[in-house]
């Protein structure tokens, strides 16, 4: 009874009638907004007010009932009198006629997107036609934002442009420079062209912060970056308190977008609206934090410094999510550091805290990936987690670069190389990307590909440690000049340096045969800090003896490395750990002792396995000392069966590494390393 009531009283026909009006005004809202340079905010207000309005346009249409006199109460208008057939008609072609103008405005809009008409800020004529091809993403790079007046230090500065690149990275409609290549260009005299051309990027955002007592200017222009034309600018002058400084960057993000003519979704405006916390003070804190990871090293030292000001942070605003998210990340890194599981709950808590904040958090998702990649171990659940994110939003630098980290670990050594290079289109001045690339280039054996990112990371940065190590590992691999590893690694101070750029020295030293380098690389471990490094220092001389013919000095130094083995094996904190089983499978591989070589061997290969929960990465590295051990411990066959693993990895590295082990390790005239040669080595054979 009640839905026939409805249906006559034409309800349904109004409603309908109803939301195709109200879909005509969001498009055409949508369109004509950023033309006319109004605020971005009128299409969302458009849509709540018609929300707002619905009911009482259902209870109107149920009410009043329209006749040839005008509106009149439906309990006045006599049966005989009613005209509802009528007028249900006339709605049902008013509705029509309003999704036909709805359609016809999308369509309109998505030409006007397909070839991008953008005007000066004048708005006197075309200044610059820029054609986007359907599937192109416009990249953005958004510059340093310079500061004057009272902004102590330019934190205010700094701080808005590193929320403005955070929510501009997490929207599909582009792509953003990532904030350590653009970092480069404060006060830098490049032309924006030039810019453009180094970063790849199509548009250059640069503007200027003005603080005056409680007021703030913000100075804002995009330009091509290909035509080096200026094609908006927009001023901000507000009241600066907690309450709209972060009113003022959403409505920036929005405006750029706005400006650029780009697609954005609902969740990119969900993104734009955010407020990560009205608290002042807070925020700062959180600045600090995130400055003290970019410039400060990893080192618990320093990882303490950045959970005690998240800890700040939180205090101040218990409802700050990011703050929580990044504050679960520092203390997921400790225990990476110092193996103290007892914080797991804090770990966990805070990353719960978070994602009940903002369910969805990006940050939160990163935590997560963090804390299963980093304490537990859990490759494939933190690849997961990220590929899931990534589903969601657009990846900034440092997140594809942890996939690439988690794909190595996962053997999966190609993919890992093109998330590296995703990376690098974001960041293409970042030290650690240019590292990543070199790496895994190698790994993979793109050695033409290697040997460019080795002259773009030198000239980047010709004074890196680990560009240099990077350098000299491409040098091994893939062009054998062992001298030249050997010279970039000679010009460094090694006293301070990572084991990994030790290790590159070691290795290269060795292969080119200096003595000289290596007796002072023996020096530097033996000074160092490292509980292993006095028996690693004198079992990697002995071993460099042995290469070059004195036996008489490695047997002293070998004796000097068995007696520091009895003394670690003493302690039982130290003699189930996994540097101290590999130095006693050394050991008993430079005398020759194959049973005890192999027992140690074992027992060092559960401890990693069981330690990484089976990283393929550390597998495959292993797995080359594997064949040192088993060489040296008269198991010639064994060492290269360990070889041909090596080699049939997809991230195994070169023939041309493996064949120089083999030289310096007598196997090369072996038939089954001949046939190794015949089948991993080019054409020419191994010689």
């Amino acid at each position: 009874m009640l839905l026939a009531e409805l249906k006559r009283r034409n309800v349904f026909r109004a409603a309908a009638a109803y939301l195709a009006l109200g879909w005509v005004v969001i498009e055409v809202a949508e369109t004509t907004v950023p033309l006319l340079q109004l605020p971005s905010w009128l299409p969302t207000a458009a849509l709540w007010v018609g929300i707002a309005a619905f009911p009482f346009v259902l209870a109107f249409s149920w009410v009043y009932e329209l006749t040839p006199e005008g509106i009149k109460r439906e309990s006045q208008v006599a049966a005989e009198q009613s005209i509802t057939p009528e007028t249900g008609r006339k709605l049902d072609l008013i509705t029509i006629a309003m999704v036909t103008l709805a359609i016809a405005v999308v369509a309109g809009r998505y030409l006007l997107e397909q070839k991008e008409v953008i005007l000066p800020p004048g708005g006197a004529g075309p200044q610059s036609i820029r054609q986007v091809a359907s599937g192109d993403t416009p990249v953005v790079a958004v510059l340093p934002f310079q500061s004057s007046g009272s902004d102590d230090g330019g934190f205010l500065a700094a701080g808005l442009h590193d929320d403005l690149l955070t929510r501009l990275a997490r929207l599909q409609a582009f792509r953003v420079i990532s904030r350590t290549s653009v970092m480069g260009y404060a006060n830098n005299a490049v032309n924006i062209r030039q810019i453009g051309e180094e970063l790849g990027a199509d548009y250059i955002l640069e503007g200027g912060v003005q603080a005056i007592g409680k007021r703030v200017r913000i100075n804002t222009q995009l330009i091509d970056a290909t035509a080096d034309e200026h094609l908006w600018a927009e001023t901000y002058d507000r009241e600066l308190d907690a309450e709209n400084l972060f009113d003022i960057q959403a409505n920036l993000a929005r405006a750029i977008a706005d400006k650029m003519h780009s697609a954005l979704t609902p969740q990119d405006r969900a993104v734009m609206a955010e407020v990560s916390t009205r608290n002042m003070e807070a925020y700062n804190a959180y600045l600090r934090a995130l400055k003290l990871w970019d410039e400060g090293s990893y080192t618990e030292a320093n990882c303490r410094a950045v959970i005690q000001v998240l800890e700040s942070a939180v205090e101040r605003d218990p409802e700050f999510a990011q703050a929580w998210a990044q504050l679960s990340t520092a203390r997921s890194r400790l225990i990476q550091l110092n193996g103290d599981r007892g914080l797991i709950p804090e770990v966990l808590a805070a990353r719960d805290r978070a994602q009940s904040l903002r369910p969805g958090l990006p940050e939160a998702d990163i935590a997560t990936a963090i804390y299963l990649y980093r304490v537990e171990r859990e490759y494939q659940a933190a690849l997961d987690v990220l590929e899931s994110l990534e589903a969601r939003h657009s990846l900034d630098a440092s997140t594809y670069m942890k996939k690439a980290w988690l794909l190595n670990r996962l053997g999966r050594f190609d993919e890992a190389y093109r998330n590296v290079q995703a990376a690098h289109r974001l960041d293409p001045r970042s030290l650690s990307v240019a590292e990543g690339l070199i790496q895994e280039a190698v790994e993979t054996g793109r050695c033409e590909e290697a040997r460019a990112h080795v002259a773009a990371g030198l000239a980047l940065a010709p004074d890196s440690m680990n560009i240099r190590a990077d350098a000299a590992r491409y040098e091994l691999h893939c062009t054998g000049d062992a001298e030249r590893a050997n010279a970039l690694m000679q010009e460094l101070d090694l006293r301070d340096a990572e084991i990994y750029v030790y290790l590159q020295a070691w290795w290269s030293a060795l292969f080119a045969g200096d003595y000289a380098q290596l007796q002072h690389l023996h020096d530097i471990l033996v000074s160092g800090p490292a509980h292993f490094g006095p028996v690693f220092a004198a079992l990697n001389l002995a071993q460099a003896e042995m290469y070059r013919g004195n036996q008489e000095a490695a047997w002293v130094e070998l004796t000097r490395a068995g007696e520091i083995l009895t003394r670690l094996g003493a302690d039982p904190g130290t003699s189930g750990k996994a540097q101290f089983l590999f130095a006693n499978a050394l050991y008993h591989a430079l005398q020759g002792n194959a049973e005890e070589t192999l027992r140690w061997r074992e027992r060092y290969r559960q401890r990693t396995w069981q330690d990484s929960k089976g990283d393929l990465y550390q597998d495959v590295e292993n797995r080359q000392q594997y064949a040192v051990l088993l060489a040296h411990a008269g198991q010639p066959e064994a060492a290269i069966e360990e070889m041909r693993a090596v080699l049939e990895s997809e991230g195994g590295g070169t023939f041309l590494y493996t064949d120089r082990w083999a030289s310096i390790l007598g196997l090369k005239e072996l038939p089954s390393y001949r046939e190794l040669a015949a089948e991993f080595g080019p054409a020419s054979g191994s010689d």
